[in-house]
């Protein structure tokens, strides 16, 4: 059993932890026929950040954006080494954290999970999680022992569960190392206790890319209020959403025949020039350089998101747009949504999205594009009726 050290009294972190709160009450949205989908455009309603570094609220290398609960939204600030608040009407609250190794400090900030009325904060490099309450004020942390690393992405799905990514060593031999990239649930102390989705790849040192593409970027998955946990393999040949119920168990498959897409050569010269931005801003040298896929996702990675109103929203990405599809959690194709309104980063679309009952958030990981956050609306329960 791996053992599970809790640096603060665990019955005062894990009450702290477990809180609940959500943002309101809605009815579940009724389910229609494929013949009778809806198609509906949502733009964002505000977008966070500052063109000046060093402003108040401004944002250099986003790592992650998340929703609270009340409807506030936090940001890691990777170079920074921080989180910055804002109110749900974008007004910059406050900051949690700053770099360093000691308590409630980060070493390299990798994902934001709200869980009630406390926000943890996922730091892989610190080998810690480290948790602080709603005024951002730091609880405590919580980290695991052994060979299970600390994910670098993590949700909860509201019913004691941490559902998160992580890397794990399979076999070493002198030409070689096997690791595999799981999709784990923990529980609030983050003991694991079940594995959803694995990766199992070949790890080549000098290939960032392929590294990526086999860990972080080989599935995307998110978790519903119910407790229910959708999973989706990153693939160009294949649309399927595997649904599990909060005991963990086979809930749905959803699937779709789409014939492959190929990318236009505009498309893979703008992805080569963002992407090797990107890893060039954390890398000095960019490794093994960076070579996009010839063909679109399926369902993109941060491609899957889930609502209060018993819906998951799955971006299809074989689209030249940005576009959503919204399924019941029993499998029911309900309706889309296009997304417009991001400028210059429309034809391309942002680098990651985030979502939860509040909304969707969409972020650029690139700074030498515009390094803010936009927020946008759900459409309602009787959107698609």
């Amino acid at each position: 059993m791996t053992d599970i050290r809790v640096k603060v009294s665990g019955a005062a972190l894990l009450a702290a932890i477990v809180a609940v709160a959500s943002c309101g009450g809605r009815e579940p949205g009724r389910e229609v026929s494929d013949d009778d989908v809806r198609e509906v455009v949502i733009t964002p309603r505000l977008v966070l950040g500052s063109e000046d570094y060093g402003d108040e609220g401004s944002l250099g290398i986003i790592s992650d954006a998340e929703f609270l609960p009340g409807g506030g939204i936090a940001v890691i600030d990777r170079l920074a080494c921080c989180v910055r608040v804002f109110s749900g009407s974008g007004e910059y609250l406050f900051s949690i954290g700053s770099p360093g190794e000691g308590p409630g400090r980060f070493i390299s900030p990798d994902c934001i999970m709200p869980v009630g009325d406390s926000i943890m904060v996922f730091d892989m490099m610190g080998g810690r999680a480290s948790v602080f309450d709603g005024s951002g004020a730091f609880l405590g942390t919580l980290t695991t022992a052994g060979s299970v690393p600390i994910p670098c992405y993590c949700e909860y799905n509201g019913d004691g569960r941490l559902i998160g990514g992580v890397t794990e060593e399979e076999s070493r031999t002198h030409d070689e190392i096997i690791f595999a990239y799981r999709v784990k649930a923990f529980d609030l102390t983050l003991q694991p206790v079940d594995t959803l989705f694995t990766n199992v790849f070949t790890f080549t040192p000098v290939d960032v890319v392929g590294r990526l593409r086999s860990t972080s970027f080989s599935c995307s998955f998110t978790t519903a209020p119910d407790g229910s946990v959708f999973v989706a393999p990153a693939s160009t040949e294949r649309y399927v959403v595997m649904g599990f119920d909060a005991a963990m168990d086979t809930l749905v498959t959803i699937t779709a025949d789409y014939p492959t897409t190929p990318k236009s050569p505009a498309e893979i010269a703008s992805e080569t020039e963002r992407m090797t931005s990107v890893f060039s801003s954390r890398n000095s040298v960019v490794y093994g350089g960076f070579q996009p896929l010839p063909d679109r996702y399926m369902i993109p990675p941060s491609g899957l998101h889930a609502d209060s109103l018993g819906r998951v929203w799955v971006q299809r990405g074989i689209d030249e747009g940005i576009v959503f599809d919204a399924y019941g959690y029993d499998g029911i194709l309900l309706g889309s949504a296009s997304i417009e309104g991001l400028g210059d980063l429309q034809e391309t679309g942002p680098l990651w999205w985030s979502g939860s009952d509040c909304g969707l958030l969409a972020f650029t990981m690139d700074p030498l594009d515009y390094p803010g956050v936009f927020v946008f609306d759900l459409p309602g329960a009787d959107a698609f009726r």
